[in-house]
């Protein structure tokens, strides 16, 4: 499932996959509720109210949010599902820093329809990466690439 929720996020990221909209929007009802909340910690000032608008906004509906959620609901534990989304979030931070700084320039305004799409296909090529881990063994083929799990 968090194989077929990066590839529908990577199609709409690229732009191919509007219905993905769908899903956000039910999440977006959540947002409506916790988006005040945001409101007396802007604009920000200090490290406190970053990480207080950091919390908040980590319930931004969000089709990466939630393909990295269902990832961790299958490690089938608390620890194992906090571990996947610390993991989510440390692994998005330097995109997020990098695009953010990006975005003031010029170049990135001409290149910004190329760069959502190339982004949105290496999201699509990392969900087929997770399918074919499902299908390797049955065809008595070893896994690309294997990740201990902590037991």
């Amino acid at each position: 499932m968090a194989s077929l929720a990066l590839i529908a996020s990577g199609l709409y990221l690229s732009g191919r996959g509007a219905w993905v909209g769908r899903v956000e929007a039910a999440g977006a009802l959540i947002w409506r509720r916790i988006e005040p909340w945001s409101r007396p910690l802007l604009p920000v000032t200090s490290v406190t109210r970053a990480l207080g608008i950091g919390a908040i906004w980590g319930w931004l509906p969000c089709g990466m949010v939630y393909g990295a959620l269902l990832l961790a609901l299958a490690s089938g534990s608390a620890a194992g599902g906090a571990a996947t989304m610390l993991a989510f979030g440390l692994g998005t931070l330097p995109n997020v820093l990098a695009i953010g700084l990006a975005s003031r320039t010029r170049a990135f305004g001409r290149a910004g329809p190329r760069l959502r799409m190339a982004s949105g296909a290496l999201v699509c090529v990392l969900g087929l990466f997770g399918l074919t881990q499902l299908v390797a063994p049955a065809l008595g083929v070893p896994e690309l690439c294997v990740v201990p799990m902590a037991r």
